[in-house]
């Protein structure tokens, strides 16, 4: 989810995690790529920090001319990253690329060796897990202005991880022997010089996995159904399909966006909402639906079964969450409609509660008798 609408929404809206201190989690965004063009055309490192700002992070750009530079944001340390490069850097490395496959994450691991100039290639493997030290490789790419310098980079996360962003793949190894000569020759000053870069240009790409996304809102309907129902209607067999596609992707979760749905929409951007609603189909059973709407955007609609046993909570309730505050409320229908001045009337809610549900299941129909 760190890649999706949400997160990017979760970004503007949203100040702080849930912990804090040392556990401190601020909201995050995970980009394919967030770079800062600097006023001399050089593209540097960075990442979207809460309130939409940009950080430029601590990093080595590498120049065609074969000079290398250091370059970071004025609460960065210099000397810590340094430290941190010469300490992952040493004579055996593993750099790693992510694998794209979508069943299972796989990682090529690359081990390198260092010959007393450059590095070595020495072999190639993959795993299902990254090793604890290891050099993270991102491929170079980027639209950009024609005055940009794009020169391959060496740069830090804010959670510590060491990357390589490079285009060429044969010049993997040669450039973090550049690094490493780099980090091992750098004298730095007791002080550093700063300087402001007024209206940066701050160019994101986003890449967003729709099958994890999917996934992802299935799962919090779930979670929400095991909250409000309780774990022993949960393991009804009913719910297998979704539980199995939450946990391997096959099938896949039924949802969908809805266009408008005014029950929900009526409460506030600064807070969550969502809401279990269920119908009686056939044979006594119910199709069983989970409303969200996350950060003030669009409600989703997911399905969790269409043959639940009927439910042990026969009004619906709400839950709306106020995540600037770390607050929640649990609300019956009339504390709902008294709290959000929801005017709608109670059978035209049920009327749309079931259009919505027969929409995502149109074979739910219940026979009608003659």
């Amino acid at each position: 989810m760190r890649s999706s609408p949400e997160a990017l929404a979760r970004i503007f809206r949203q100040e702080q995690g849930r912990r804090r201190g040392n556990k401190a989690n601020p909201p995050q965004l995970d980009t394919s790529m967030t770079a800062v063009i600097l006023d001399d055309g050089t593209v540097a490192e960075a990442e979207i920090q809460p309130k939409g700002q940009p950080k430029l992070l601590m990093q080595f750009l590498m120049h065609e001319n074969g000079d290398v530079g250091i370059t970071g944001d004025a609460g960065g340390s210099s000397k810590d990253f340094i430290a941190d490069v010469k300490n992952v850097l040493g004579d055996r490395i593993d750099a790693v690329r992510k694998g794209t496959s979508r069943s299972n994450q796989q990682y090529t691991i690359e081990t390198m060796s260092w010959d007393g100039s450059t590095y070595v290639r020495q072999g190639v493997a993959t795993a299902t897990r990254p090793p604890k030290h290891c050099i993270w490789l991102e491929p170079l790419s980027i639209g950009r202005p024609a005055t940009a310098q794009l020169s391959p980079r060496f740069y830090q996360r804010t959670a510590g991880q060491l990357v390589l962003r490079a285009s060429n793949e044969h010049e993997i190894a040669s450039l973090l022997g550049r690094v490493r000569r780099a980090a091992h020759a750098s004298v730095l000053p007791e002080t550093h010089n700063f300087r402001d870069v007024p209206n940066p240009i701050v160019q994101s790409s986003l890449s967003i996995d729709i099958d994890h996304y999917r996934r992802t809102f299935a799962k919090i309907g779930m979670n929400l159904l095991i909250y409000m129902y309780g774990e022993s209607y949960a393991r009804h067999h009913a719910f297998n399909r979704t539980k199995g596609a939450i946990l391997h992707g096959k099938p896949m979760p039924t949802i969908r966006q809805l266009g408008e749905f005014p029950i929900l929409e009526s409460v506030p951007s600064d807070r969550h909402v969502l809401m279990l609603a269920f119908m009686k189909t056939k044979a006594g059973r119910y199709g069983i639906g989970a409303f969200i709407r996350l950060y003030g955007g669009k409600t989703m609609l997911v399905g969790l079964s269409q043959n639940a046993p009927e439910p042990p909570i026969k009004d619906p309730v709400a839950m709306v969450v106020h995540y600037n505050r770390h607050h929640i409320e649990l609300l019956n229908v009339e504390a709902f409609a008294r709290a959000y001045k929801q005017d709608v009337p109670q059978d035209f809610r049920d009327a749309a509660t079931k259009e919505h549900i027969y929409e995502l299941w149109p074979t739910l129909n219940p026979r009608r008798r003659h």
